[in-house]
């Protein structure tokens, strides 16, 4: 295979070896040099022709300029430090003027000229070393020396700074490449922690002593333990019961020994919870060698699932011994197995449970359904096959009626004294003789109760109460997920709306509308965003924002992002200072996913003119007399995608009367 040659840089995009305050330093030290030796000339014993008062007058001028540019290190600019030397090659001329023929003085040209070719590029280097030329050729003439020493002050540096700035070129050509592999590098590391961190099971890695190295949130999630607690810890003792322990040292030391990565090793194992709790686990696991370590690495899959599947089919399997009773069961079985699926797709709790007790009665074939649901140690009746009452029912505490014992008990019971246990008013005409009641756990609490009524000839049976549990606990984590879902979304919904501007600042010769309209109530609350403020200077600033994600994660990244994006308006920042500190910001949230495209946008009344931001947003739209039309520019990256997206600034004039929509 041929090695792929590594591209060409483009010298444009060559990275800066050198700062501004380094190149702003090195040239304060040339003009405190040049000063030092016009001060030596004239406190040493020098020819009668040197002009010693213009000789000390040019050295405290270059005294003068070096100390602003070491103090001003850190603010210099580039076209400052050209004026500076175009300056420091007219003084050494004249330097050269007052001292009179001489090599000396002449060889204060090369200093200019090799830090222009060491600092800038080379066209702008030669043409310093142009001005070098002429200057010098300008003093020459007026001294009437010959040529040669022309020769010398300008072919020096001319063939060394042409030199030095191959060399120069070479080092940024290294030091882009060696950046390009870099990034590389960290993109791919990055691709597996990325893959890795999403598999649905849990991986792991440990060294040859058997010591966590690597550590996935699937593992976290299985286990209990976070990755900075697991890693630095011997395996052994953070998953293994004690009766597993020898058998995975056996296995670890046999991966150590054959470390081969095509050979896998995959077993049934009994692991542990940080919480005690065992479960049974599949672990796939292999060995490789890395320079003079070897890894171990494997994945974990929770079998309980799995394995509750396989009992539930045993015990189908089982049942089939009668076949008419297997086969009456088996279908009914899969119509429960349909209830249940079909409740989870519904979000409101009020659409699940009248979803649910209308298909319990055609899976079990029962006259009536009624659906508890308990709050603070009582049941209300929340949902009936009967349709709802005229008047609510009261309360029934725990304990109390036929639904309160089956909460109270957490079992399951049947009652055929329907006349006594009844509690559901709209079901009083259908002459109901027995009734099943199920309680419904989530996490080992009581979530409500499920009761089925029947008329005679109708009758419930054991045989009923095992169909019906089957479905229970995921009805019951159905209903707690629905009311955990609920909640999240009225308190991301009320923060959301809480970020959002309770009313448009008035502002003088300036008309600002907004209009918010929001997905249907069931919908996820989203990310998106605008404000319009008043900030100094007699400007307005608008932002439209949109964060990735939904529910309370994506609501609160808005107010944090809506936050810091005022404090940055407020104090005056122009549009791209103000979204490359909010993107530093974007890109410190621990979640990856923690992404907005923004519009930020600054309109000043006093000159008309629109300056604004994008960064991966929609444009703007400017409508006015004329045709409407969007106001195209330098879109950037949305938040949070690249440490430093570089976001430019553009603006547009707004004629009087004229509109823009975001």
């Amino acid at each position: 295979m041929t090695p792929r040659a590594e591209p060409e840089v483009p010298l444009g995009e060559l990275p800066e070896l050198f700062d501004d305050s380094v190149k702003s330093r090195s040239l304060a030290y040339l003009f405190v040099a040049g000063a030092t030796l016009a001060a030596l000339t004239v406190a040493l014993p020098h020819p009668e022709r040197v002009n010693e008062t213009a000789l000390l007058l040019l050295a405290l001028a270059a005294l003068v300029i070096g100390a602003v540019f070491y103090l001003r290190a850190d603010r210099t600019r580039e076209w400052q430090l050209h004026a500076a030397v175009a300056v420091g090659t007219s003084l050494v001329a004249l330097a050269n003027h007052y001292v009179g023929p001489g090599l000396l003085y002449a060889l204060l040209f090369s200093w200019t000229a090799l830090y222009a070719f060491y600092f800038f590029d080379i066209r702008l280097a030669l043409a310093h070393l142009a001005l070098v030329g002429a200057l010098y050729g300008v003093v020459l003439a007026d001294q009437g020396q010959s040529v040669v020493h022309w020769v010398l002050a300008v072919g020096t540096p001319a063939v060394a700074g042409l030199a030095v700035s191959r060399l120069l070129e070479s080092l940024r050509r290294q030091a882009a490449k060696a950046q390009a592999r870099a990034l590389a590098l960290r993109e791919s590391e990055q691709r597996t922690r990325l893959v890795l961190d999403s598999a649905p099971d849990g991986f792991l890695a440990i060294d040859e002593q058997g010591t966590v190295t690597a550590w996935n949130g699937a593992a976290e999630r299985l286990f209990g333990w976070s990755g900075e607690e697991a890693v630095g810890r011997r395996l052994r003792d953070l998953v293994f019961t004690e009766a597993e322990r020898p058998a995975h040292d056996e296995r670890r030391q046999s991966l150590l020994d054959r470390p081969d990565p095509a050979r896998i090793v995959s077993v049934e194992v009994e692991l542990r919870r940080r919480d005690g709790s065992v479960f049974p686990a599949e672990a796939t696991m292999s060995s490789v060698r890395t320079g003079d370590e070897i890894v171990i690495s494997a994945f974990i899959r929770d079998l309980t699932e799995r394995h509750r599947r396989r009992g539930e089919r045993e015990a189908l399997l089982g049942e089939q011994a009668a076949r008419a009773e297997a086969e009456r069961i088996a279908e009914m079985l899969s119509g429960m197995q349909l209830l249940v699926d079909a409740t989870l797709v519904h979000r409101s709790i009020g659409d699940m449970l009248s979803e649910l007790v209308t298909r319990i009665r055609g899976v079990l074939q029962a006259d009536a359904a009624t659906i508890f649901l308990a709050d603070e140690a009582q049941l209300q009746l929340s949902a009936s096959s009967g349709g709802p009452p005229e008047q609510p029912p009261d309360p029934i505490p725990f304990g109390e009626g036929f639904a309160g014992r089956v909460a109270l008990t957490r079992e399951a019971m049947v009652s055929h004294d329907a006349a006594t246990d009844l509690e559901d008013p709209s079901l009083a005409g259908l002459g109901v003789d027995s009734l099943i009641g199920i309680p419904l756990l989530a996490e080992g609490e009581v979530t409500g109760v499920l009761v089925v009524c029947a008329a005679a000839p109708r009758s419930f049976s054991g045989q009923d109460i095992g169909l019906l549990r089957l479905a229970a606990d995921r009805v019951a984590l159905a209903i707690d997920h629905a009311r955990v879902y609920e909640r999240e979304h009225r308190i991301a919904e009320t923060l959301q709306r809480s970020l959002l501007p309770d009313r448009l600042p008035h502002l003088p010769g300036l008309a600002v509308a907004a209009r918010y309209l929001p997905a249907a109530s069931e919908a996820e609350v989203g990310g998106d965003w605008y404000d319009v403020m008043a900030i100094p200077g007699g400007r307005v600033a608008v932002v439209m924002g949109d964060v990735a994600g939904k529910g309370l994660e994506a609501a609160s990244m808005v107010g944090r992002l809506r936050s810091a994006l005022r404090a940055y308006a407020l104090e005056g920042h122009d549009p791209a200072t103000a979204l490359d500190q909010l993107n530093r910001l974007a890109w410190t949230e621990e979640a990856a996913s923690q992404m907005a495209t923004l519009l930020y946008a600054i309109f000043d009344p006093a000159d008309g003119v629109l300056r604004w931001v994008n960064a991966g947003h929609m444009p703007p739209l400017l409508v006015t007399e004329e045709a409407p039309r969007f106001l195209q520019g330098a879109r950037s990256v949305p938040l949070g995608v690249l440490p430093f997206p570089g976001f430019e600034e553009v603006s547009s004039p707004v004629p009087p009367g004229g509109t823009v929509v975001l």
